[in-house]
Formats: C-alpha cells, sequence, structure tokens
C-alpha cells in the first residue's frame, strides 16, 4: 500500500521544523519584562532545521486465507529519491512477524533512518508482506486408455510436486483434458484430492478422465489446483518521523537599560499533556543595553516525534546587578501553542 503522511501529520512537522519563529514570536510577545532597571530581552528567528531521525512506519498485519502464513515478512521501503546519492539498502527496512495462522494478526513497527536528508513535508512509503507460498505442478504423468461402453477412459498417474517455501495443505488436483490447446474444447475433467504436501515435497496421484465415444487424435491436457491457502493483507498503516536534530539560529537582543550577563536561552518541546519531550539551551553570554547577539541552538529528539509536539517553552535565564553591588539571578518563561495548519 503507497500512502503519505496526513495534513495534520505534515502541519506538525512543519511547524516543528519551524518552531523558532514561534519562540521569537514569544519572547518578543511577553518581553521578558521583570521591572525598573533590568534588562529587557527579546529574540528574532533566522532559520531552523530538522535533520536526522527515523520514519517509523507501523501497523497490523493480518491472515485471511484458509491456512497457515509461514515466516511472514513485512518489507517497508520510504521514497529517498531527490534526496542525495542512494547506496545499496538505503530507504528500506524489514521486521519477521513469524507464523500467522488463519484469521490471525500481529502488530508490526519498521524504523527506517532517514540521517541528515532533507524529505520535505509529503514522505512516502509502502510497506507490504511477503510469506512462504507454494508452487505445485505436475510431474512424471503417464497415460493408458480403457473403455466404459462407447466411451474412452483416460487412466493418468503422476505426482504433484512443491517446488516453493511453503506447504500446502489440503490439496486437490482438477485435471483437465481438451480437444484444442487453449482449453477452450473440453473433453473431460476430474478433481482428485491429495492431502497436505510439504514444501519441497510430492504426492501421487491416479485418476480416470472421460473424455467422451470419439476423442481426436491430439488432446491436450492441463491442470489446477486448490489448497488452504494463506492471504496476508496490512492494515491500519500509520507513518511518523521520530527523533532527529532540531536546529535553531537566531540573535536576542537587549532592549533594556541594564546589562544583562551569563544570558541562557532555552526551548522545550511539549506535548498535548505539556509532558515534555526534548529540550536544548544555548550560551549567549553578556548583552549591554542595545546590543544584539546571536545564539544557535540544538535539540535532540531522542525516541520522540517533531509530530507529538503541542507547545514551545522558552526560557531566558540571565545575572545582572541591583544597587550596584547586589548580583541577582533571573529567568523568564513563556509557552505558546505549535501551529497546527
Amino acid at each position: 500500500m503507497v500512502g503519505s503522511a496526513s495534513e495534520q501529520r505534515i502541519a506538525l512537522v512543519v511547524a516543528v521544523a519551524v518552531v523558532s519563529s514561534i519562540v521569537l514570536a514569544a519572547a518578543g510577545t511577553a518581553g521578558f519584562l521583570i521591572g525598573a532597571r533590568t534588562p529587557r530581552l527579546d529574540s528574532e528567528s533566522e532559520s531552523a532545521s530538522l535533520t536526522g531521525g527515523s520514519i517509523v512506519i507501523s501497523g497490523v498485519s493480518r491472515n485471511n486465507g484458509a491456512g497457515v502464513a509461514h515466516n511472514v515478512v513485512v518489507n517497508a521501503t520510504v521514497d529517498l529519491s531527490g534526496t542525495g546519492p542512494l547506496a545499496q539498502g538505503d530507504g528500506v527496512r524489514s521486521v519477521n512477524l513469524g507464523d500467522l495462522a488463519a484469521g490471525a494478526s500481529k502488530p508490526y513497527s519498521v524504523s527506517i533512518p532517514v540521517g541528515d536528508r532533507n524529505l520535505g513535508a509529503g514522505v512516502r512509503y509502502k510497506a507490504a508482506p511477503s510469506w512462504d507460498r507454494p508452487s505445485l505442478d505436475v510431474a512424471e504423468l503417464s497415460f493408458s486408455v480403457t473403455y466404459s461402453g462407447s466411451h474412452v477412459i483416460d487412466n493418468v498417474t503422476g505426482k504433484v510436486k512443491n517446488s516453493g517455501k511453503g506447504p500446502a495443505p489440503n490439496v486437490s488436483i482438477t485435471f483437465t483434458e481438451s480437444a484444442d490447446k487453449a482449453g477452450q474444447s473440453v473433453l473431460g475433467a476430474t478433481t482428485t484430492k491429495l492431502g497436505d504436501v510439504d514444501a519441497s515435497g510430492e504426492a501421487p496421484f491416479k485418476l480416470a478422465v472421460d473424455i467422451g465415444p470419439n476423442p481426436p487424435n491430439d488432446l491436450y491436457y492441463g491442470s489446477t489446483f486448490s489448497y488452504d491457502s494463506a492471504q496476508v493483507v496490512d492494515e491500519q498503516e500509520t507513518e511518523r518521523r521520530v527523533g532527529g536534530t532540531l536546529r535553531m539560529t537566531g540573535f536576542v537582543r537587549n532592549g533594556g537599560a541594564v546589562q544583562a550577563g551569563r544570558l541562557v536561552l532555552s526551548a522545550s518541546l511539549l506535548n498535548s499533556f505539556g509532558t515534555e519531550l526534548a529540550s536544548g539551551a544555548a550560551k549567549v553570554g553578556t548583552l549591554v543595553p542595545g546590543a544584539r547577539a546571536p545564539f544557535s541552538l540544538t535539540i535532540d529528539l531522542g525516541s520522540s516525534a517533531a509530530g507529538d509536539a503541542r507547545w514551545v517553552r522558552v526560557t531566558v535565564a540571565w545575572e545582572q546587578t541591583r544597587f550596584l553591588i547586589l548580583r541577582e539571578s533571573k529567568s523568564q518563561s513563556t509557552r505558546e501553542p505549535v501551529p497546527v495548519s
């Protein structure tokens, strides 16, 4: 199945990628104004980018067939075309789910590293299950003719061989004889049950085909098989970007009348419950009144997903001197929502 991230998920990833603008708007609005004769600090954005991490594809594999699906493997691929040179195996991972009984299902999760590639907002992926399947054919055929009244009976013996990797349970063979190569003029057909045929195994058969009173000299035969086959499908597929590094750059400005020393700007990403997902801090140093200094902030998302971020909490901490000799530490935080559209 081929899919792309939902609009909401895309918006969240993009929103985190431009989270510095949210930080700066929040800082500018609050002003971090403590009172008279204090620094007045705000910030402005320059750039932000999200690199690294993995695309995690999750879903459920279900066996809708009548037989056991042996050695089920989910193969997942992320489209990395246009993101740079590709080495063998880039963008591809798989997970083995073992055997799936008829009607059974198992969840899966496949993590595909993306490195420092810029994937943009529209990630395309696919996940497809595979399993060990049987492959049946006839071999060692022998024919002999007998009669039943005016009808010719073709007695056929042979073997059904399974050259596939999976067993074929409850096999039946239908043997057909026709007057034409395309199999349109059917003279007779017979079905016989063979039981189970293991992988790399074989089962003998013997059957009789009534081909009528006046069969032609040239006959064509064919065989079809039925067995309790597995049929695995993927359901509930989702995709999300997990981990990576969010890098933000910008400037902090002191618009007040007092120097701010040992200034540190930090930002935390919070989920919808207010739980911190990841954070980072940048040392800015000393800002005299009217000065502006750059900052570079790195947030390691770890095992968190950028799309889970709903809030940004920004904290500016500094030292200031009051009454000429009193040195004190100050900080101010503000929280703003990450936009979802």
